[in-house]
């Protein structure tokens, strides 16, 4: 029996005999040396070993729409958290409470402009968390409207 052809590939009966293991010791060596460098011959003899098709799934195992709204979820659970506590330390900053804190002097001038203008820290840190809550409503309608008008593939 004949290994390789003349353009010094196996033939395909030198394949099925390797595959049965009716090859010689001396033939088997060969082949396997052949195998191992002759990415050609290595392609044909996994295709005689494996006979199957692949099959593929009815249909897709996640569905395109759940991945996008994970992708969504993720991104505020990880990015949200922080651009509250940025605009929460901005609110406190604005309202002169880290002031109030480490300037002793300017904080009875401050405490008799509050009383005449009849402002709390209270109020302010109120109306601060409406402004707040209004521009979070804001940007989750904007991020569900432009999902919802992306074309899904």
């Amino acid at each position: 029996m004949q290994l390789f052809n003349d353009d010094g590939h196996f033939t395909d009966e030198a394949l099925k005999a390797v595959i049965d293991g009716s090859l010689d010791e001396l033939n088997r060596l060969e082949a396997a040396e052949h195998l191992s460098y002759c990415d050609e011959c290595l392609m044909r003899y996994t295709d005689m070993l494996s006979d199957d098709e692949l099959m593929t799934p009815s249909k897709p195992l996640v569905p395109k729409q759940r991945i996008r709204e994970k992708g969504v979820q993720i991104f505020l659970n990880r990015y949200l958290p922080a651009a509250m506590a940025a605009v929460f330390a901005f609110v406190l900053w604005g309202t002169g409470v880290f002031g109030a804190i480490t300037d002793t002097q300017g904080f009875q001038k401050r405490q008799e402009k509050r009383v005449e203008n009849r402002t709390s820290i209270m109020q302010k840190a109120d109306e601060a968390m409406k402004y707040l809550d209004s521009a979070l409503l804001n940007i989750i309608d904007t991020v569900t409207m432009q999902n919802q008008t992306k074309p899904h593939a």
